[in-house]
């Protein structure tokens, strides 16, 4: 009887700390009240048409069953979270375009863009590229 409460003890105790220090290997999900949005700061993500929120680390993790349909590993959703942010992709823009000119727009796509984009003021061109990269 001792060695089974023992054992049980230690289970316990290396359980609690590897949550503790392994947090990511636990696959906790919390169900919300409603299908209004998630609550815990710690989990933002709703799955669509369920009430479990994930973390968003879960998001495209390669490990499909974190959403009831598999929604956080869908592809349309994959490819958007890696997807830099606009205003990076704006600063890389502007970046390029003061230390090349112009030519970088024909560097990075074509002589046909930089005539499309030459009649038009750098900002708006570095914009409408940055649209286009970015959606």
């Amino acid at each position: 009887m001792k060695i089974v409460f023992i054992l049980i003890c230690f289970f316990l105790s290396n359980m609690i700390d590897a949550k503790l220090t392994f947090p990511m290997v636990y696959r906790w999900s919390k169900r919300t009240d409603s299908m209004n949005g998630c609550t815990d700061p710690t989990e933002p993500f709703q799955c669509p048409g369920s009430n479990i929120c994930i973390s968003l680390q879960f998001i495209c993790d390669g490990h499909p069953g974190d959403c009831p349909d598999d929604y956080d590993e869908d592809q349309g959703l994959c490819v958007a979270a890696r997807r830099p942010p606009k205003d990076t992709i704006r600063r890389l823009l502007s970046a390029q375009y003061s230390n090349f000119g112009p030519k970088f727009i024909e560097y990075l796509f074509g002589s046909k863009a930089l005539q499309l984009f030459s009649a038009l003021p750098p900002i708006k061109a570095i914009d409408i590229i940055t649209i286009s990269l970015s959606g």
